[in-house]
């Protein structure tokens, strides 16, 4: 997740940084994108009604609909996909809105951006989808939605790793719990051959060792059948 770090430490917590990011296209356009990331709704039809365009970009190619999502402004996002938003837009490390309101776990958000169809398991840079976004944070409920609107459960980033092992590193037994039931390979490998127990063990999560064990006897016993 390499790509979403930068991608926040460029744009997510520096003050003002949009100003300074947007492309020289019209003022139109960087005052949407600027009011967009606000929730500005009222500001962002207005505009659009004068002509700014829907899908413009920052230089670091994030869309309206990008900013408004990550920020969690849902209101402006339903308004923005009623108009035509490009749903699967990407940046230029290729993080999608869904992703980026997965990641700050903005329930509501990833619930609209999921009634419009956007592709779920997208990846980005990295190979991350919207799921191990999710469950690296611990935002259980929005791992249940994705996984109610088709997220592979047993998706693998570049680096091997899936998103039990990002709920398991970080201890979030409830998220690691959610994934289990929906299929998640307990005995999976990712990143330098090490197992979600592996991480479990190493890290001392002793409630979600036992999970794990439990998950991976019942899959021992599934595979004999």
């Amino acid at each position: 997740m390499k790509y979403v770090a930068r991608y926040f430490t460029i744009v997510g917590f520096v003050l003002g940084i949009l100003s300074s990011s947007v492309p020289a296209y019209t003022d139109l356009n960087t005052d949407l994108l600027n009011a967009a990331q606000k929730g500005d709704l009222t500001t962002v039809q207005t505009l659009l009604a004068k002509g700014a365009e829907l899908n413009a970009k920052t230089n670091y190619g994030e869309t309206a609909l990008i900013l408004a999502a990550e920020k969690g402004h849902t209101e402006t996002v339903r308004a923005l996909l009623a108009r035509g938003a490009e749903v699967n837009a990407k940046t230029n490390y290729d993080l999608t809105a869904l992703m980026l309101a997965a990641w700050k776990g903005h329930t509501e958000t990833v619930q609209a951006l999921l009634a419009k169809g956007v592709e779920v398991n997208a990846k980005d840079n990295d190979g991350d989808t919207a799921l191990m976004f999710a469950a690296a944070k611990g935002h259980t409920r929005i791992v249940q939605a994705l996984l109610a609107h088709g997220a592979e459960v047993n998706a693998k980033a570049y680096n091997g790793d899936m998103a039990l092992i990002f709920a398991v590193r970080k201890g979030y037994t409830e998220t690691v719990q959610a994934l289990l039931a929906h299929g998640a390979e307990v005995n999976a490998k990712g990143e330098h051959g090490l197992t979600a127990l592996m991480y479990a063990e190493k890290n001392g999560h002793t409630e979600i060792v036992d999970l794990l064990k439990k998950y991976s006897g019942k899959q021992k016993d599934l595979s004999r059948i």
